[in-house]
């Protein structure tokens, strides 16, 4: 496991396979999408899909590398999730490519908190 998330965040997020990336279109609009996706070792998001280096989102962050990925369940006192922006950029693997999204700040909700209180982490390269 790494630094970038707390051991209870790091659960949450390899519980499921589900998330949600939002990119900026060529207008500089955001775009939200539903996405495939696991934590590496190193605590970066692996977005996976099927011909993905064709996609919108990778061509949306090879012209602007920032992005907001959430993964969350609940509502009110059951409310939980895991927010992560960052910069991501699209890798080529020997298995296929994969969009490879590094966090820069973690906001959390409901795991190692009550609900109701979010927790925010700056864990990129401006942590210090």
């Amino acid at each position: 496991m790494s630094d970038t998330f707390t051991p209870g965040e790091d659960a949450y997020l390899r519980s499921t396979t589900l998330g949600r990336l939002s990119t900026l279109t060529s207008d500089g609009s955001p775009t939200v999408v539903p996405v495939g996706y696991q934590v590496g070792d190193d605590g970066a998001v692996l977005v996976v899909g099927h011909e993905l280096e064709r996609s919108a989102k990778a061509h949306n962050l090879a012209r602007d590398a920032r992005f907001a990925f959430v993964v969350d369940d609940g509502i009110g006192a059951t409310a939980r999730g895991v927010l992560v922006r960052g910069e991501g950029e699209l890798v080529q693997r020997d298995d296929g490519a994969v969009l490879v999204l590094r966090a820069e700040t973690v906001t959390s909700w409901g795991i190692d908190t009550h609900p109701f209180t979010r927790q925010r982490r700056v864990v990129g390269r401006d942590a210090t």
